[in-house]
């Protein structure tokens, strides 16, 4: 059996790409709290609307 192809990665685990990540994120959970985990989502198209940290 052959999983499907899918948009998403692991988790990101590169201590230098968390750190960029982190640094240039505009956002916070909407839980609350410290979230450690950072997925990098794979896409093909983007479509819908532009959302900015001024929207905020």
């Amino acid at each position: 059996m052959v999983p499907a192809p899918s948009p998403w990665r692991p988790g990101v685990t590169d201590p230098d790409e968390i750190a960029t990540i982190e640094e240039q994120a505009h956002t916070k959970p909407w839980a609350g709290g410290r979230r450690t985990l950072w997925v990098s989502i794979g896409v093909d198209r983007l479509t819908g609307r532009r959302i900015s940290a001024d929207d905020a």
